[in-house]
């Protein structure tokens, strides 16, 4: 698949480059995830996610939301019933 930046590249990029520390190398990995986000690669409903296994890969180089949808999707709802748990909870 070709990808090809776009009028939307600017606006995904920006806020990833601005970060600290973000230089060099990083930047040309940054421009790569622009691009995929920009153009949907990876994602699961429409939404992207990752998922690593940091027991086995703590560097998290190894991205297995594609590989494993079904744990991915588990994960969400999870994230998803806590995050609503922590919203309702009185203060």
């Amino acid at each position: 698949m070709m990808v090809n930046e776009n009028d939307m590249f600017a606006e995904v990029l920006l806020p990833m480059i601005q970060q600290p520390r973000v230089r060099g190398p990083i930047v040309h990995d940054a421009r790569i995830a622009a691009l995929c986000l920009e153009h949907g690669v990876g994602t699961v409903d429409g939404v992207h996610e990752l998922l690593f296994n940091t027991a086995e890969d703590q560097s998290e180089h190894q991205d297995h939301s594609m590989t494993n949808i079904p744990m991915l999707v588990e994960f969400r709802k999870l994230l998803n019933d806590w995050e609503a748990s922590i919203a309702a909870a009185p203060s």
